[in-house]
C-alpha cells in the first residue's frame, strides 16, 4: 500500500507540472467573495451600531426634552393656581374693613336700617358676580349670627349645627386659611358647587379690635380642574401638604395606582424632579410647593407611556434593520451559492469515497481553482479504484489459497480414518459391515465432492452428514445415536463445505468412543436474524477444565503451537477467513456431563460478497 501511495503521490505531482498554465489564465473569484463578505459583514456591523446608539440617544434625549417640559408646565399651572388664590384674596380684602360690617357688628340689629342692609346685599351680590374666578362669597357676623351671601343674599336662619361650625371656627387663630370642608357646613343652597376650595379672611372690629366674623371666599374646584387639564402631556394634581389628592386631571390607570401621594413629602421642595418606582412600573415626577395653600402641585408621567413612542420607533428601526439584513443576506447568499455549491459537489463525492465507492467523479468545467482541484480529485480518485481492485484480488487470491490449503488437511485425516477402520473390519472378518461401509463412503463422497465447489446447501450438508454418521455407527456397532433438528427455512441456504463434519467426528471419537454405554448426538440448527446457528451436542465423557481452557486458548490464537485439536482449530480458521471475524466456533464442556459446540456463521460469506461488490466497482 505504502508503494501504492507513492505512485499515486508521484502521478499526482506530474500533472501538477503540466497544468502550470492554468494559475495565469484563472480568475480571481475568491477574491470578490472576500471582498462581498467583509462588505456584508460591515454592512451589518454598521446597521446593528447605528441601531443601538440612535435608540439609546433617541431614548435619553426623549427624557431631558419630557422633563424640561414637565418644569415648564408646573411652572405655568402655579402661575394659574396662585392668581386664582391672589384674585381671591384681593377679594376678601375689599370687606376686612368695611364701614357697614364695622357699624353693623357693633349696633343692635332692630336699631340698623333696612336700607342699608339691602345696600349692602347688592354690593356684596355685584362684587360676586364681577369676579369670574369666584363663585360665592360669603359674610359671617358673629353677634347677629347673620351670613350674607354674594348668591342667596342675607339670612339669620342658620342650622345651630352651622352656626355651632362657625363659632368653632370663631374660636380658631388663623390669618388666612384655605379649606375644602366648607361646603359640606352649608345645606342651604342646592344650586351651589358641593366641590369648592373656601379662603377663610376673619374680620376684627376696628374699635375693640376682637373677631367679629370672616370672610369666605368660594371657588369652584373646576376652575382648578380645568387648568390642570388644560396642560398636555402629564397627570397634573394637587395635593394636601399629608400628600392626599385634592383634585387634578389623572388617566384612570395612574390615579388607581396613585391614590396616595404621601411619598411626595420624602422629598424637600428643592428636588422638583426626581423618579420613583411604583409596583412594576417607573414614573418620573415634578413637584412645586404652594406655601400659601399649603398644597403639593405635582405633574407625573409614566416612564413606559414616555417611551411608547421610543418603542414604536424602536419596531421601526428593528423592522428595517432586518430588512437590510435580510438584503445583506440573500446578496451574500447569490454570490456564495456558487462558491458552496461547488465545494458541497466536491464533498458528496469525497463522502462517496470514504465508504468506498471509488467510482466517483466531480463533473466541472472551468479554468478557476476549484475546477483544478475537482481534476485532482477525479485523478486520485480514478488512481485509488485501479489500486484498490489489484490489491483486492490479490487479497481474494490470498484467501482462495488458504481455504484450499485447510481444506486439503480435512480431507486426508478423514480418508485416514476411514482406510484405518476399513483395514480394521478386514482383519476382524466382518465382511458384511466392511460392505456396509464401502457403500456408506460412496455416498458420502458423491455429496461431499461437490463438483469442487466451496459451498453446499445446507439441506446437502445433513444428506452427506448422515451418510457419515452411517459410517460411524457401522464402526462403533451402534453405541452412539444421532438425532438432526433443522429449521426448514435454512435448508436451502447455503453453507461451507466440510464445516460441520469435523466436529461431529470429535463428538463420536472423543465422546462416545470413550465410554462404556450408549450416548447420543444432537445436531440443531437454525436462523437467528441475519445469523446461522448450528450447535453439535453429545452427553458423552466431556472434557476436562484444563484441556478446555487449551482448547479455547487455541481457537482464539488461530493456531495449534503443537498442541493438538487441529481439527477445531482448521474449521474455525476457515469460518473466519470465509465469513468474517465476528464468526466461529465455541466450545462449552464439562468432564462427565458431554460436550457442546456452536458455529455461528452469517447467511451469506463475506468473501463473496466482497467479490460481488468488487464485480460492482
Amino acid at each position: 500500500m505504502v508503494y501504492a501511495c507513492g505512485r499515486v503521490y508521484c502521478r499526482f505531482k506530474r500533472q501538477s507540472h503540466t497544468r502550470g498554465e492554468f494559475m495565469s489564465d484563472r480568475k480571481t473569484l475568491s477574491s470578490k467573495q472576500k471582498i462581498m463578505l467583509l462588505l456584508s459583514a460591515a454592512f451589518l456591523m454598521s446597521t446593528v451600531c447605528f441601531y443601538l446608539i440612535f435608540s439609546v440617544v433617541y431614548k435619553k434625549n426623549i427624557r431631558d426634552i419630557v422633563s424640561s417640559d414637565m418644569k415648564d408646565n408646573i411652572f405655568h399651572i402655579r402661575e394659574y393656581v396662585e392668581l386664582i388664590f391672589e384674585n381671591a384674596d384681593n377679594v376678601a380684602s375689599i370687606f376686612t374693613a368695611n364701614a357697614f360690617l364695622q357699624t353693623y357688628a357693633q349696633t343692635e340689629d332692630a336699631q340698623m336700617d333696612r336700607m342699608e342692609i339691602r345696600k349692602f346685599d347688592e354690593l356684596l351680590k355685584t362684587i360676586g358676580a364681577s369676579s369670574d374666578m369666584v363663585d360665592a362669597i360669603d359674610i359671617y357676623i358673629e353677634p347677629h349670627q347673620m351670613l350674607f351671601t354674594s348668591d342667596y343674599g342675607a339670612t339669620s336662619r342658620l342650622d345651630p349645627d352651622t352656626v355651632g361650625w362657625f363659632n368653632a371656627l370663631m374660636e380658631q387663630d388663623f390669618k388666612n386659611r384655605v379649606t375644602t370642608d366648607y361646603r359640606e357646613h352649608i345645606h342651604y343652597w342646592n344650586t351651589r358647587s358641593q366641590d369648592q376650595v373656601t379662603i377663610l379672611r376673619p374680620l376684627y372690629s376696628s374699635v375693640l379690635g376682637k373677631k367679629i366674623g370672616f370672610v369666605a371666599v368660594n371657588i369652584n374646584c373646576i376652575r382648578f380642574s380645568a387648568i390642570l387639564a388644560g396642560m398636555d402631556g402629564p397627570n397634573n394634581i394637587l395635593t394636601d401638604e399629608g400628600g392626599a389628592i385634592l383634585m387634578g386631571a389623572v388617566a384612570a390607570d395612574a390615579e388607581a395606582k396613585l391614590a396616595d401621594l404621601a411619598f411626595i413629602n420624602d422629598y424637600s421642595p428643592e428636588d422638583a424632579l426626581f423618579y420613583k418606582k411604583i409596583g412594576r412600573e417607573e414614573y418620573i415626577f415634578s413637584r412645586s410647593w404652594l406655601p400659601y395653600p399649603e398644597w403639593n402641585l405635582v405633574s407625573f408621567c409614566s416612564i413606559k407611556e414616555l417611551m411608547r413612542p421610543a418603542s414604536q420607533l424602536d419596531r421601526y428601526l428593528l423592522i428595517l434593520t432586518l430588512l437590510n439584513l435580510t438584503m445583506a443576506g440573500i446578496t451574500v447568499s447569490i454570490v456564495l451559492h456558487g462558491l458552496f455549491g461547488r465545494l458541497k459537489k466536491l464533498a458528496d463525492q469525497m463522502e462517496r469515497l470514504k465508504h468506498g465507492n471509488f467510482k466517483v467523479e466531480v463533473l466541472e468545467a472551468g479554468k478557476d481553482e476549484f475546477s483544478h482541484i475537482f481534476r485532482l480529485f477525479n485523478d486520485m480518485a480514478e488512481e485509488l479504484n485501479r489500486l484498490f481492485n489489484e490489491n483486492f484480488r490479490l487479497e481474494l487470491l490470498h484467501k482462495d489459497a488458504q481455504l484450499k490449503l485447510l481444506h486439503a488437511q480435512i480431507n486426508p485425516h478423514f480418508i485416514y480414518n476411514i482406510f484405518n477402520n476399513m483395514n480394521w473390519m478386514l482383519q476382524l472378518g466382518r465382511y458384511e459391515e466392511l460392505e456396509d461401509l464401502v457403500d456408506a463412503v460412496a455416498g458420502y463422497y458423491k455429496l461431499s465432492l461437490n463438483e469442487g465447489k466451496m459451498m453446499i446447501s445446507v439441506k446437502s450438508v445433513m444428506e452427506n452428514l448422515k451418510q457419515y454418521v452411517r459410517i460411524q455407527k457401522i464402526r462403533f456397532r451402534g453405541r452412539f445415536d444421532c438425532e438432526f433438528d433443522l429449521d426448514d427455512s435454512i435448508l436451502d441456504l447455503e453453507l461451507m463445505n466440510h464445516m460441520l463434519q469435523p466436529v461431529v467426528e470429535n463428538a463420536i471419537i472423543h465422546g462416545t468412543e470413550p465410554v462404556c454405554g450408549h450416548t447420543n448426538i444432537l445436531i440443531k440448527g437454525f436462523c437467528r436474524e441475519d445469523r446461522l446457528v448450528f450447535l453439535i451436542k453429545d452427553d458423552g465423557a466431556g472434557i476436562d477444565k484444563e484441556r478446555l481452557i487449551e482448547i479455547k486458548e487455541v481457537l482464539e490464537k488461530g493456531s495449534t503451537d503443537g498442541k493438538g485439536y487441529y481439527a477445531l482449530s482448521n474449521v474455525n480458521e476457515r469460518i473466519k477467513i470465509c465469513y468474517g471475524k465476528s464468526c466461529g466456533l465455541s466450545i462449552y464442556s464439562k468432564k462427565g456431563c458431554g460436550t457442546t459446540v456452536l458455529i455461528l456463521v452469517t447467511k451469506y460469506p463475506t468473501i463473496q460478497d466482497l467479490y460481488l461488490n468488487n464485480i460492482r466497482c
